[in-house]
């Protein structure tokens, strides 16, 4: 063995697992220490990186418990109010019930009215000003609000609470948002024509309507087929509502029509009159024909009793109904239909929201109120709501509208002091004037928001074009290099500048679909509060920026002095029905048709009860046996919804108790085992520390060499 002086490599090996030992005894000691087994990512990277996510995740347990449980008590609040709603509402039945017996006079109806008033406006106290956090929880306003209760982003429940005032009380179950079309529609519904909820809704096929015998995918049937595919997406589902064609029009003239036949969805009905007979006498006699041949059409006629509205064909299923007299004059004779060839009108649906929350409706690609009968906007999931079209330009007189059986005013500029030309003929003017008389109708009208949606946008040139919108000019430049969208962003731009003139806002839209239809990059421009919006002096070349309104088919270019009129909305808490006493379509000026709306109950607003009369009490009988059932419905989600946040709460306190035990085994240190491994280390530490001391002394064994 070769004796080194210089070098000794065994002392040296002994120090290395000297150190060794030192450090082992150092790691034993720290995790006895701190009762971890990974003090830091020397110890275990992959577990400490590991650990540091899992208590990311059962800190984050601990907040979603609490946003929990914030839920909960929420929900507790609203149930107590909806308990003491209750409670009214049965006193209010009770009384009803007394105002309804014979025995009473008028005198004790009033008296029980006096009561039942004042419990009236206790449960619009109640509703109105129950709140959470300052939050209101009745008054419609909580709509859709997100409680964060998972540690992740998206693990949320919503939640939304419905109008309970007593403006919204007093709605059946069935009650929502009804279209009221019911003209001639010879288009489909296509992707993206409504978007309900956020969900753009389908194609409407032919195959889903097997009653309609002629254009099926048209129908309110398809269209509420395609409506209801996207149910489980949206909580909105489509009820189809009666086809009911009214009169269109001038007065009927009597005229005699010798014996000729018209055609009712394929079938042929033999019809005459004779102007030697009253009106009265021709219209029944067609009416008594058409009823004749329902077995085959499956449609009916209503004679309405009156020259100027004639006969209503109604299809009670809501099929398509095609109606044709030939040109035999007999449409003229009694008013049924229209004069002329074969024409297919579409029904009508409503939607039914299934939680009572709001409705929101959009068509943010293309003006489809024409298919679809839907306006954009937010609307109430638990009121009666008829939603009407463009109110025509001209002024609405006394008799055009009629409802519920009262006949609505004719339209005044003064109560429109938004728009800036045809006031008397806006939605809101007409809004107002039906609104003039709704203590009697129980109705409330409501002008939409006006929204005129631009059309395809034409790029390559420089322009420096103009247009009056609302009486102030808006210039909009543009180069050649401009692409569409760009275009568009600055069309938007522009027209912002002037809202505070114009009172109309811009948003920059794409249409994402492609083929026939598509208008690509654009904008849309909406008067929020319905004023009608006009465009003057546009100069040549300005629809190369989109200045074209989209109407099916075909866009037309937006004229000078042609105002976009809005569409008004209706609100009650029962059945809305539509009529008219004068000619020529005078419902049209409103934007509505003849029909039934909204409710599939006769009812009226808890907030116009009264039980003075007899008539009176048995409305509000109805009304609050209809309030009954919708907050039975109410306290059942509440009731559903703490037991899901209480199931919520303890999964999450499972998770987190799983959460930590896999921590622990990870991280947390063994003591049996670390006291063994420092016993260990110990030892071994004293046994290097005395073979080094001899390793040392090797190196003297070279010097006995030197000895001589």
């Amino acid at each position: 063995m070769v004796q080194s002086i210089n070098t000794n490599l065994t002392s040296l090996l002994v120090q290395r697992h000297l150190n060794q030992n030192q450090r082992a005894q150092d790691t034993a000691l720290e995790r006895l220490g701190s009762g971890l087994r990974i003090n830091g990512a020397r110890d275990n990277a992959a577990g400490f990186a590991n650990t540091i996510q899992l208590d990311t995740t059962i800190s984050s347990t601990f907040a979603s418990v609490r946003n929990a449980n914030d839920g909960i008590s929420l929900l507790q609040t609203a149930e107590g109010t909806l308990g003491i709603i209750t409670e009214s509402l049965q006193r209010i039945r009770e009384l009803a019930l007394q105002a309804a017996n014979g025995n009473n006079n008028e005198v004790d109806r009033q008296a029980l009215d006096e009561e039942a008033q004042q419990l009236i406006k206790e449960v619009d106290s109640a509703a109105s000003n129950a709140n959470f956090n300052g939050q209101k929880l009745f008054d419609g306003s909580f709509n859709r609000h997100v409680f964060q209760t998972g540690v992740d982003l998206g693990e949320v429940i919503q939640l939304s609470i419905p109008n309970t005032t007593t403006a919204s009380l007093g709605t059946s179950l069935t009650a929502g948002v009804s279209s009221t079309r019911g003209t001639r529609s010879i288009f489909p519904l296509t992707r993206g024509d409504v978007i309900i909820n956020g969900i753009e809704i389908g194609d409407s096929l032919g195959v889903d309507d097997k009653l309609s015998t002629v254009n099926p995918e048209f129908s309110a049937i398809a269209k509420a087929a395609a409506i209801n595919r996207a149910t489980t997406l949206t909580n909105v589902t489509a009820r189809v509502n009666a086809n009911t064609v009214g009169y269109s029009g001038p007065v009927a003239t009597n005229a005699t029509v010798a014996a000729t036949t018209i055609n009712i969805n394929g079938v042929a009905i033999n019809v005459s009159t004779n102007s030697a007979q009253s009106a009265d006498v021709n219209r029944q006699g067609v009416v008594n024909a058409i009823n004749g041949a329902s077995g085959l059409t499956q449609v009916a006629a209503v004679d309405t009793g009156n020259t100027n509205t004639g006969i209503s064909l109604v299809a009670a299923d809501g099929r398509n109904i095609q109606y044709d007299d030939n040109f035999s004059g007999i449409s003229a004779a009694v008013g049924v239909g229209n004069s002329g060839a074969a024409q297919v009108y579409s029904g009508t649906f409503t939607l039914v929201s299934q939680t009572g929350g709001l409705i929101e409706l959009d068509q943010r690609f293309r003006d489809s109120h024409l298919i679809t009968g839907l306006r954009s906007d937010t609307f109430s999931g638990s009121n009666s709501v008829a939603l009407g079209r463009r109110v025509s330009s001209v002024v609405l007189a006394a008799g055009d509208l009629v409802i519920n059986g009262v006949s609505v005013g004719g339209s005044s500029s003064l109560d429109d002091s938004a728009s800036s030309t045809a006031k008397s003929a806006s939605a809101i003017a007409k809004a107002a004037a039906i609104n003039a008389v709704s203590d009697q109708t129980g109705v409330v009208a409501r002008a939409l928001p006006n929204v005129v949606i631009g059309y395809t946008i034409t790029p390559g040139n420089t322009r420096q074009e103009s247009v009056d919108i609302n009486g102030v000019t808006v210039e909009v430049n543009f180069s050649a290099a401009d692409t569409a969208e760009e275009i568009a962003r600055k069309v938007v731009s522009s027209v912002n500048q002037h809202t505070g003139s114009t009172g109309v806002v811009a948003e920059f839209v794409v249409d994402p679909h492609f083929g026939a239809g598509s208008i690509g990059p654009s904008f849309r421009l909406e008067a929020a509060d319905g004023r009608n919006i006009v465009f003057e002096n546009q100069t040549a070349n300005i629809a190369e920026a989109g200045f074209s309104i989209v109407e099916p088919p075909i866009p037309s270019v937006i004229n000078n002095n042609n105002p976009h009129l809005s569409a008004i909305e209706l609100v009650s808490a029962g059945r809305i029905t539509l009529s008219s006493t004068t000619a020529s379509g005078g419902i049209d000026n409103a934007g509505f048709s003849v029909g039934e709306f909204g409710d599939l109950t006769d009812s009226i607003p808890l907030k116009f009860a009264s039980i003075s009369t007899v008539a009176g009490a048995n409305l509000v009988l109805t009304a609050v046996d209809n309030s009954l059932q919708r907050l039975a419905f109410q306290q059942a989600q509440v009731g559903a919804l703490q037991n899901r946040f209480v199931a919520n709460v303890d999964n999450l306190l499972s998770q987190r108790d799983n959460l930590t035990s896999a921590v622990s085994r990870i991280r947390d240190a063994d003591f049996a085992l670390e006291t063994a491994n420092l016993a260990k280390t110990q030892l071994l530490q004293q046994a290097s520390i005395s073979v080094l001391a001899q390793a040392n002394l090797r190196s003297q064994q070279a010097l006995k060499l030197l000895e001589f």
